[in-house]
């Protein structure tokens, strides 16, 4: 899934929230891929778009 895309992708836990996310070097941003709930069924994040 992500493995597979050029950006190097990131994550950090905040209480329940699984935030992804990779940094733009060339812009000096930080763009936010998806917020997964982790109290789901981790299998749900391997469907998001």
């Amino acid at each position: 899934m992500l493995l597979s895309r050029p950006q190097e992708f990131r994550f950090i836990i905040v209480k329940n929230f699984k935030i992804i996310y990779w940094i733009d070097n060339d812009f000096n941003i930080v763009n936010i891929a998806t917020v997964f709930d982790t109290r789901q069924n981790p299998e749900k994040i391997s469907k998001i778009k």
